[in-house]
């Protein structure tokens, strides 16, 4: 009897289920949107339930679309938001508050309470690799424990879970309680010594938490438990692989060696560099997080997170400066009026300034200035961002990056993925594979049953690829360096170290 594999692609703003025969052809595919909740500027929140949904009506989707017998699936792997948290009643698993994105920002004030004690920020830099932001999930764990009541209380009573989504997900769809969250995931909430990976009680005291109520640590490849056909609609198969999603797609883009690199461009930007097993900060602003174990080998990676990518041009359109998502594929094609500057930071700015307020701007608009001049400067201030990431890592650190493979809906526009390889050199690769993040859930579960053995059975998968290598453009790297000293000009100083 064939069999297959279904991947839960578990994102921000939706989640794809994709079915997947064992020799990794995809048989049926389901998205479905979630919505956030309305909030605060800084509040950016999730019903539990409603990503539950999405989850489960993917696996409907599939199973339906397919036709298989739900018992033929033989395996189950999920990826996840990485930084969003869902705290939850242990004994019951009902959720005590809403999912807070990772996109929230409501710890700052906290974090910067952190920063100002310089030994406990350099101790959270060396054991956790991540430079102290509100971006990650212990701040957010802290404001609930001193926010909502029930969290608190749940806590006083040893039967609070406070964890990223994943581990509240993982256990609505199993038949038995497995209270455990991955090393990639983990890595993601300012908790974990990336070393020792365990939870570090110094830091859990300093944000009120406590280990009692955080989830035990696993390998992203493990038995996280059997799915409760009730709930999965018939299937009833182990879930073999929980990941953060930057990490799945990192698999995806069969990046293993050191020194090899992918973006993906989605909600925001993820840029990440496999630094291999060298565990030792080289950088007070690089973050350094955990690649998923294979083949019982601990490794790292680099990372440079853009936060406004395709909420920028989300942005464009909700303000009618941009018709249709797809006008981003053309704007090269339009000669510009003016050249104005974009500081994309619709949502604060990320590494190496690590800025969590608002405060993006255009710059060296005239009365000629266009929409799609507008749009164009958008696009620009993307691919700027992300090579000023690329530099940064390559300067801090000492690796040379060659090659960059990109994936998500907006690194489908030519212009950004030229405008980066002028500016680079670096040769850029986009897959014509469009699921990376869930193929790379599809490898570790490969990986996990014995079906794929080494990472050659992974190389061996064909991918077509789209390359773009550029001639260095002496005029835009003037843009790019005007560019970056205009952050001065709105209050960014200097790096924060």
């Amino acid at each position: 009897m064939k069999k297959y594999i279904l991947t839960i692609d578990q994102g921000t703003s939706s989640t794809k289920v994709i079915l997947y025969d064992t020799s990794g052809s995809k048989i049926a595919e389901s998205t479905n949107i979630i919505r956030f909740v309305e909030s605060s500027e800084n509040f950016i929140e999730q019903n539990p339930e409603e990503v539950l949904g999405s989850i489960r009506k993917g696996i409907e989707d599939v199973i339906k679309k397919s036709k298989i017998h739900p018992e033929t699936v033989c395996a189950v792997a999920i990826d996840n938001q990485g930084e969003t948290i869902i705290p939850f009643r242990k004994n019951d698993l009902s959720p005590l508050y809403n999912a807070i994105s990772w996109q929230d920002g409501r710890g700052e004030d906290r974090i910067q309470q952190l920063i100002e004690d310089t030994d406990l920020n350099d101790y959270v830099k060396n054991r956790t690799g991540l430079f102290a932001s509100s971006y990650f999930s212990a701040a957010k764990m802290e404001w609930l424990v001193q926010n909502v009541s029930n969290v608190k209380k749940e806590m006083d009573n040893n039967n609070l879970v406070m964890a990223t989504s994943e581990v509240w997900l993982i256990n609505k769809l199993i038949s038995k309680k497995e209270l455990k969250s991955d090393f990639t995931t983990a890595s993601r909430t300012m908790l974990l010594d990336i070393e020792t990976l365990q939870w570090d009680n110094k830091i859990l005291n300093f944000f009120h938490l406590n280990s009692k109520s955080m989830p035990a640590i696993s390998p992203a490849m493990n038995n996280y438990g059997t799915t409760d056909p009730e709930m999965c609609f018939g299937v009833k198969a182990p879930i073999l692989v929980s990941v953060v999603d930057q990490q799945a797609a990192l698999v995806g883009h069969r990046c293993f060696r050191k020194g090899e690199a992918k973006l993906t461009l989605g909600t925001g930007g993820f840029l990440q560099v496999n630094s291999g097993k060298d565990s030792k900060n080289k950088s007070s602003i690089i973050i350094k997080s955990l690649f998923p174990q294979m083949f019982d080998q601990k490794s790292y990676i680099y990372e440079g997170q853009i936060y406004s990518v395709g909420s920028a041009i989300e942005w464009l359109k909700k303000n009618d400066l941009l018709e249709e998502y797809s006008d981003i594929d053309t704007i090269e094609n339009i000669k510009p009026v003016t050249q104005p500057f974009f500081i994309p930071a619709l949502s604060g700015v990320s590494a190496p300034y690590w800025k969590s307020e608002p405060f993006a701007a255009f710059l060296g608009m005239s009365l000629q200035t266009t929409k799609s001049d507008l749009v164009r400067s958008v696009l620009e201030a993307i691919a700027f961002r992300i090579v000023q990431n690329i530099k940064l890592i390559e300067k801090e650190t000492g690796i040379e990056i060659r090659n960059l493979s990109v994936d998500g809906r907006v690194s489908k526009s030519r212009y950004i993925l030229k405008t980066i390889a002028q500016l680079t050199g670096i040769k850029i690769i986009k897959s014509k594979n469009e699921d990376l993040t869930s193929l790379g859930c599809f490898f570790l579960a490969s990986l996990e049953m014995g079906l794929l053995k080494s990472y050659d059975d992974i190389l061996a998968f064909n991918l077509d690829s789209i390359v773009f290598q550029e001639p260095f453009d002496p005029f835009l790297d003037e843009r790019f360096r005007i560019w970056e000293k205009l952050f001065k000009v709105i209050g960014i100083l200097e790096y924060r170290t």
